[in-house]
C-alpha cells in the first residue's frame, strides 16, 4: 500500500496507478526553471497570507502575470492532474522524474493545462499557464492572493518536500531568475519545398538540360 502524499489529501482525482512512476534509478539529467518571475514566498514556515496563522510552506511561490506559460522543470511522467481544495493549491499538475523525485505545479489557470495523466513530458515543455487570481478563476486559483506559481520539489514519490530553490541551485539554476529551457517543436517537413531546395543545390554539381529534371550525377566542382 503506497503512502499517500500530503498534497493529495482533498483532491478531486483518484490517486494514479504507481506503475506510471518512472523506474527508480536515474533522476532526469537536465533541469530548468519552470517560470521566470519574482520569488514572493520561500520554502518553510510562514504566516499564511489568507489564514493569518503560521503554517509550513512546502513550495516556493513565483509571481508572474496570469496566463504566463509554465514549463516542465525536467523530463518525466505526469502522475497527477486535478484540483486541490483542502491544501489550497487549486489546479495542479504533478510530474515524476525518476528515483522518487517529483515536481508539483499549483494555482494553474483553468483551461490552460496541456497535459493528461500518464503523459511523458520533456524539460521545457509547456504544461499550463500561471493562475492564482480568484476573481478570474474562483475554483482553479485555490487559496491565493494573486497571480503566481506554487512550485515544489519532493522526494520519496511526493512524501518529503524539499527546498526547491536550494535543489535547483545545486544544479546551477536560479529559481525564477534564469530563463527556462523552452522545448521547440520541430515543424513538419514540407516535402515539396525540400525537393526544390535539393534541386537548387544539386544543379551546381550536375549537367543540366533546360526543361529536363536533372539527374543527380555528382561531379567535382571545377576550380579556377
Amino acid at each position: 500500500m503506497a503512502i499517500v502524499p500530503p498534497w493529495f489529501v482533498g483532491t478531486t482525482a483518484q490517486f494514479p496507478d504507481l506503475s506510471l512512476l518512472p523506474a527508480t534509478g536515474v533522476v532526469a539529467a537536465t533541469w530548468s526553471n519552470p517560470l521566470m518571475g519574482r520569488l514572493t514566498s520561500a520554502f518553510g514556515m510562514r504566516a499564511h497570507p489568507i489564514l493569518n496563522i503560521f503554517l509550513p510552506h512546502s513550495g516556493t511561490d513565483i509571481a508572474a502575470a496570469c496566463g504566463t506559460p509554465v514549463y516542465a522543470a525536467a523530463d518525466g511522467v505526469v502522475v497527477f492532474v486535478g484540483t486541490n481544495f483542502q491544501w489550497r493549491t487549486g489546479n495542479q499538475v504533478v510530474i515524476a522524474h525518476g528515483d522518487g523525485v517529483i515536481t508539483r505545479y499549483g494555482h494553474l489557470l483553468s483551461g490552460t493545462i496541456d497535459v493528461r495523466l500518464g503523459d511523458r513530458v520533456k524539460v521545457g515543455q509547456q504544461i499550463a499557464a500561471v493562475g492564482g487570481d480568484r476573481r478570474l478563476d474562483p475554483v482553479g486559483a485555490g487559496q491565493s492572493t494573486g497571480c503566481h506559481l506554487h512550485f515544489e520539489v519532493n522526494f520519496d514519490d511526493g512524501v518529503t518536500p524539499v527546498n526547491a530553490q536550494g535543489f535547483l541551485q545545486q544544479l546551477g539554476i536560479r529559481l525564477g531568475l534564469d530563463a527556462p529551457v523552452v522545448m521547440v517543436e520541430e515543424a513538419p517537413l514540407d516535402e515539396a519545398a525540400a525537393e526544390e531546395l535539393v534541386l537548387a543545390i544539386m544543379t551546381d554539381y550536375v549537367d543540366v538540360i533546360p526543361g529536363v529534371v536533372p539527374e543527380f550525377r555528382l561531379r567535382p566542382r571545377e576550380h579556377t
